[in-house]
């Protein structure tokens, strides 16, 4: 599990070499309860939206820069 601010994530991609963020799948309604900022944001999100308990498919790529995410335990 992985905590960005206020919102917990069950599983992040890692960035796969240098120049690449930590990403993960986030669907609309998680961006709107949450208020992600646009700007996180990359179209074309597939999959499942990995915020915890979200049962919804990934409609974006949200982006996390190096520092901004803390892995956890639950």
């Amino acid at each position: 599990m992985y905590k960005y601010k206020d919102i917990v994530f069950e599983d992040i991609d890692e960035k796969i070499e240098e120049g690449f963020n930590d990403w993960s799948g986030i669907c609309q309604s998680c961006v709107d309860e949450y208020h992600v900022d646009v700007n996180k944001l990359d179209d074309g999100g597939s999959g499942c939206c990995m915020v915890l308990n979200c049962p919804n498919r990934a409609d974006y790529y949200i982006d996390f820069n190096d520092g901004e995410i803390t892995k956890i335990t639950l």
